[in-house]
């Protein structure tokens, strides 16, 4: 009894360039990202094992990546969830990003409160707004979206035919966030009494990771997806993006909204540095 998930960090968004703290902000995405996209729904690594289902962020920019994907593969059932969002940014969102705590400021609240931004620094810090989500709320969501999303496709075949090749149950694909990814994986992880803590994950956009889920317990034929047993966590893929090899890079008259961030904000929305 194995399932393989693949979460796949959508393509770039029309944010992403701007280096503005994104989050619930519906942005589309960006002609690049359309393109990163239209690669990744072409790739064969992708599809192999074959998908059973997918499943996206209802946001835009994710959405269209998962029905890029499920417009290559149109038999497979695409479905959308809320537990599938961004990091909720609260008042931050539409705001410029801002790596560090300026120097005029006291402390993280005081810079908040002027309209400056910057990255939190705990676990338990987040910006001010009545949705906002620190990461330990974001991690309460991912086991949420875990147990709605995954856990499930322990108890079903492929296709209602059982296990497939090499004993694969299902093959789940996940478009989703940044940010929501982490704490998915995190929360995965956290089923596996044996793994290490996972929470340092960064991807590009469009790139994909995949772990491979199986009981402890080789016996254990059904799971309650509220109370599972010890899991098997296996991370095989990391980071993978051998997909954007031929994409076009931004063209001329794309690159306006790229030159209104600096180059740490573009690596760090566009996936070229750690996510935190």
């Amino acid at each position: 009894m194995v399932v393989v998930v693949t979460f796949i960090r959508h393509g770039e968004s029309e944010d992403n360039p701007k280096g503005i703290w994104a989050g619930w902000k519906d942005a589309p995405l960006s002609k690049l990202g359309e393109r990163q996209a239209a690669a990744l729904a072409k790739s064969k690594t992708l599809p192999n094992p074959p998908i059973t289902a997918i499943h996206a962020s209802p946001l835009l920019r994710a959405r269209a990546t998962g029905l890029a994907i499920h417009a290559a593969h149109p038999h497979v059932p695409f479905t959308e969830h809320l537990s599938l969002r961004e990091h909720c940014f609260g008042d931050a969102e539409g705001h410029k990003w801002v790596p560090t705590l300026p120097t005029e400021f006291a402390s993280f609240e005081e810079a908040c409160a002027a309209g400056v931004y910057p990255i939190p620094k705990t676990r338990s810090q987040k910006f001010p707004g009545e949705t906002s989500e620190s990461f330990e709320d974001l991690r309460v969501r991912a086991r949420e979206a875990v147990r709605e999303v995954v856990l499930p496709y322990l108890n079903r075949g492929v296709e209602g035919e059982g296990e497939g090749k090499e004993g694969i149950q299902a093959h789940v694909v996940i478009a989703s966030h940044g940010h929501c990814i982490t704490e998915m994986i995190g929360a995965l992880h956290e089923l596996d009494p044996d793994a290490a803590p996972r929470e340092d994950v960064w991807m590009y956009n469009t790139a994909w990771m995949r772990l491979e889920l199986s009981p402890k317990d080789p016996s254990v034929k059904t799971i309650d997806p509220n109370n599972p047993p010890p899991l098997n966590v296996k991370e095989t893929h990391t980071n993978q993006r051998e997909h954007l090899d031929g994409v076009e890079p931004h063209v001329e008259e794309e690159k306006s909204e790229e030159s209104q961030a600096s180059e740490e904000a573009r690596a760090f929305f566009g996936g070229g540095v750690a996510i935190r």
